[in-house]
């Protein structure tokens, strides 16, 4: 599973369902994670918007570093 938390330290994380493994997958240059979604199989990327930025963003699912 994956979301986003707008706390004071904005990142978007994932884990498993019983919520072992959780990893940070973004949590530089990044305010207001929200409209996350998960692209298809092909692409292999989490995509969602930066609210305070206006702006879209992607990066790969497989990704374990901080997105930049």
């Amino acid at each position: 599973m994956y979301w986003s938390d707008w706390g004071s330290q904005p990142k978007i994380e994932r884990a498993s369902l019983d919520a072992s493994d959780r990893i940070v997958v973004v949590s530089e240059n990044i305010l207001w994670p929200n409209g996350l979604t998960l692209g298809n199989y092909v692409s292999d990327t989490v995509v969602f918007v930066k609210a305070f930025l206006s702006s879209i963003c992607l990066t790969p699912i497989a990704l374990i570093q901080h997105f930049k």
